[in-house]
């Protein structure tokens, strides 16, 4: 990717990440100051450090080449500055063990490589093992190992392993020389790269029966630490993947994830009882910032997952949110969300039950209500709850509480806080004063992470200080935070923050840019739950039922039931048809697969990685537009391909994935005292106290309140079968309501739709928006032109949006809806009230009509008239408009053959 971008990208790399901050107050004669804990080492005066010439100069620039090369490679690939490494060993050798003034920590890196270089080299020769057991002596062992070597050599039938072997050039040792008690591992010992991975090679070509004889006896070439981590890692992760798939489909190759080859293999006894947990410590002493061969989605999947970025509308990036949804990530921040109270959570959720929806958008009534808004979306297996939240006109913030206490009993603490804001640049002293006040009233005991966008770019978090935000700081002193991000996010400033007041962040990584913002990929050092088992249900679509019905019909259900009571029958009957339908009815399966096709996992891989290795660089972004245009391509591709089938099932699928939003509460609940309760054992015990004490009749008599409720409604303000009434009939306030619900679908259809075919709009709108606007229109239909206006502007921007997604020329509204094959809704409007009209003269309605008009047909007989003819039994003034008073002329004016036809017709 780097070398089709061009060569001017190449030097585009982060500078070195240090370990994160941390903070400290100190008094020092009556004054607060903020220290690091690690110093960096003092630097001697420019004029004292020595001249650099020959070897040393040579030592120098070789260092600061590599500098950021070693920071950049994954720490299990050190083998590949091997070259490197060679270059300035003899040039090390020659000089002091003092390291460089002007690069101490990259000199003892290349130091610490060097040292491994050997130990490295010797592993790349040797292929492990791993399963074979060994005898009751030393000598039993040693002489059982030469022979199964032999053995295996021979079912390989390789001439150059055969003959390697002869000569002595492949040996062998136990690995530990003392594990007493324990099967040691297998070692395997060759001269050479190209010999150790012919033989496994060949090993994994035919599958020789000296191995595979041995149950939970395998062959892989020998590790780094590392690779055993991630191998460790690799295999916890197939561990789940089996158990949510119910079948061995995933497995280990190396330190790598693989898929195996369907049809896959039922799952051993007991496999669900078995404990594959990575072996890495739970509180690091700093985060990692390595990366692996893992995908995002299954890196240190144990731990809870985080994705924090600033998205800048998230109207516009719904699709790229879906995305990453589709990684699996416990707990998603989106800074500027820009949406508003209008805004349905379809934007965030979708039809994806995977997570819970937490908002808070920016006031309307603010000084700038376009943009800011925070959101956070969270898995509910994390049982997340609602606390607080905070906005004045500059800064939004929403505080949540992640309880893990129900399935993690080895932590000291039984939830998490959650804070999420953003602040804007022009975010006064005030509003700044409201913000610390806030966060002070949720600090507790529990450890509290703030993240989010907080535009402080005049803080420098390597010396921790600032010309102008000494009141941050201070804060951050007093609670003990640390501040974790030690890259740029936008420009040359660290704008995007993660704080937090305990040690469980881990892996704070650069992520994909989703806007002028890089994003931010982090985890907590806490167990995240295992997901909730699948419970497949049956596809009765493709059952067999030929076959179910005859041995339904064929089985002897006299003979069957003629000794057994009710009970007994009914427990016969109900095994019976299980055994038939489990045997001739499918059941779904869980797919693992993205539902992504491959080219768009790759293309984001890539731009993961740049971004990591180059973070807010140009070649980041350049890569990220490349992807979301690839992303938006393939929504493209899908939408048109499901209007040109003409599948409407399929059609309204794709419109509940993108228009609506799940309807999940969220998992947690507080009961009356303010007590967390998440368990489901405790929900049913409140919720049952809660029923039996409303059920149970009080002692005395019902007591007035002592003061009239504080929130009192209008009989008026409550809708009638949808309809808002009011007093004078005019309905202004139902149709203000529903034509902002109309306009807000407007927008999340164009929001969520690419393609620029006006079928798709038009079904769209045809499906979701226009029975809005037409719901009852026989009571509501506007009595003024403004009004009527008000409703038809909906249609009219609509078909002004239609013609310019799809690039076609603009034209008059009413030739748009020529274009369209539509009508106006006032034309819609008219033919609903004749169609009710003509009903209620057939008598298809239990409606006494004799209060609204009356049958009054014409005493002679004329060419354009019919008998049906009515008149109103009141006189009313012109201006007046109701049902009656505006289809009168319409009906009388119709043709008799319309006017006569069947109600049913």
């Amino acid at each position: 990717v780097v070398e089709d971008e061009g060569e001017e990208e190449k030097e585009e790399v982060d500078r070195v990440r240090e370990s994160p901050l941390s903070i400290s107050d100190s008094t020092i004669t009556g004054r607060r100051y903020i220290e690091r804990v690690e110093e960096p080492p003092s630097l001697p005066p420019e004029s004292s450090i020595p001249t650099i010439t020959g070897h040393y100069m040579e030592l120098k620039e070789l260092l600061l080449g590599l500098h950021e090369k070693i920071d950049a490679v994954q720490p299990c690939e050190c083998s590949s500055l091997k070259l490197e490494l060679a270059q300035i060993k003899s040039i090390v050798s020659s000089l002091s063990s003092t390291p460089p003034p002007t690069a101490p920590s990259t000199y003892t890196a290349v130091k610490k490589g060097m040292e491994d270089a050997a130990l490295y080299a010797d592993k790349q020769k040797r292929a492990v093992w791993i399963g074979k057991p060994e005898g009751s002596s030393p000598e039993e062992t040693l002489e059982s190992d030469q022979l199964e070597l032999e053995k295996l050599v021979i079912e390989l039938k390789n001439d150059e392993i055969s003959s390697a072997l002869e000569k002595g050039e492949i040996t062998h040792h136990r690995h530990p020389k003392e594990k007493p008690g324990k099967r040691r591992i297998l070692k395997f010992g060759f001269t050479s790269q190209k010999i150790r991975d012919m033989f496994l090679s060949e090993i994994r070509k035919i599958h020789p029966k000296t191995i595979t004889d041995l149950k939970g006896s395998f062959m892989r070439r020998d590790l780094c630490p590392m690779e055993l981590e991630l191998e460790r890692q690799a295999r916890y992760e197939a561990f789940k993947l089996n158990l949510k798939m119910n079948c061995l489909a995933y497995g280990v190759c190396d330190e790598r994830l693989i898929q195996f080859r369907q049809p896959y293999r039922a799952l051993p006894l007991n496999y669900a009882d078995r404990d594959p947990s990575p072996s890495h410590n739970s509180y690091p002493s700093s985060p990692s910032h390595n990366s692996s061969r893992i995908s995002q989605s299954s890196r240190n999947n144990d731990l809870i997952s985080v994705f924090l970025a600033n998205v800048r509308s998230i109207r516009k990036k719904s699709h790229i949110l879906s995305f990453i949804k589709s990684l699996d990530y416990s707990m998603i921040l989106l800074n500027e969300t820009w949406l508003s109270e209008d805004d349905s959570d379809a934007f965030l959720l979708g039809s994806n039950a995977n997570y819970v929806s937490f908002r808070k958008d920016r006031p309307t009534n603010a000084a700038k209500s376009r943009g800011g808004g925070v959101a956070i979306l969270c898995s509910p297996l994390l049982n997340p709850i609602l606390i607080s939240s905070f906005s004045t006109d500059d800064i939004e913030a929403i505080t949540i509480d992640i309880h893990i206490s129900s399935y993690c009993k080895s932590i000291p603490f039984s939830s998490v806080r959650v804070c999420l804001i953003y602040r804007a640049p022009s975010c006064t002293n005030a509003s700044l004063e409201s913000l610390f006040t806030y966060l002070e009233s949720i600090v507790g005991n529990s450890p509290l992470l703030i993240s989010g966008d907080l535009n402080f770019p005049d803080i420098d978090w390597y010396t921790l200080t600032s010309p102008s935000q000494n009141d941050f700081l201070s804060f951050v002193a007093d609670y003990r935070f640390s501040q974790y991000v030690n890259f740029k996010t936008r420009a040359q400033s660290i704008l995007d923050l993660v704080l937090c007041n305990s040690n469980i962040i881990r892996n704070v990584r650069p992520s994909i840019p989703i806007s002028d913002h890089t994003s931010i990929s982090f985890s907590l050092a806490v167990s995240s739950s295992r997901p909730r088992p699948f419970v497949p249900s049956r596809l009765y679509h493709l059952a067999d039922w030929v076959t179910i019905n005859s041995l339904i019909s064929d089985h002897n259900w006299t003979m069957s039931l003629a000794h057994l009571d009710m009970n007994s029958s009914y427990q016969y009957f109900c095994d019976f048809m299980n055994s038939v339908l489990d045997t001739y009815v499918p059941k779904t399966t869980r797919s693992s697969s993205s539902p992504y096709p491959r080219h768009l996992r790759i293309l984001y891989n890539k731009s993961n990685r740049i971004a990591m290795i180059a973070p807010n660089s140009t070649l980041a972004h350049k890569l990220s537009h490349r992807f979301e245009r690839a992303l938006r391509e393939h929504n493209v591709r899908v939408e048109n391909k499901i209007v040109n089938s003409n599948n409407a099932k399929a059609f309204f699928a794709l419109c509940k994935t993108r228009l609506k939003s799940t309807s999940n509460a969220s998992p947690g609940i507080i009961d009356l005292t303010g007590k967390s309760i998440v368990t489901d054992r405790d929900k049913a015990h409140a919720f049952s106290l809660y029923f039996a004490s409303v059920s149970t009749p009080p002692l005395h008599a019902p007591l007035l309140p002592p003061t009239p409720p504080p929130h009192q409604t209008s009989l008026f303000d409550l809708p009638y079968l949808g309809v808002i009434m009011q007093p004078s009939l005019k309905f202004s306030d139902h149709v203000s309501k529903l034509t902002s619900k109309a306009r807000s679908k407007v927008n999340i259809m164009f929001k969520c739709f690419y393609s620029n075919d006006p079928l798709l709009y038009l079904q769209l709108f045809n499906a979701f928006i226009r029975p809005l606007l037409e719901y009852c229109t026989v009571v509501w239909s506007p009595r003024t032109v403004k009004l009527a206006n008000f409703v038809e502007n909906v249609q009219r921007n609509f078909t002004r949006r239609v013609f310019f997604r799809c690039a076609i020329p603009y034209s008059p509204y009413l030739d748009r809806l020529n274009f369209l094959s539509m009508s106006t809704l006032e034309q819609r409007r008219l033919i609903f009230d004749l169609l009710f009209l003509h009903k209620t003269i057939h008598n298809f309605y239990s409606l006494n009509s004799n209060l609204l008009f009356k049958i009054s047909p014409l005493t002679r007989n004329l060419r354009n008239t019919h008998k049906l003819r009515i008149a109103l039994p009141f006189a009313v003034p012109k201006s007046h408009s109701t049902f009656a008073t505006r289809t009168v002329q319409r009906w009388n004016a119709l043709p008799g053959e319309i006017v006569n036809s069947s109600p049913n017709v």
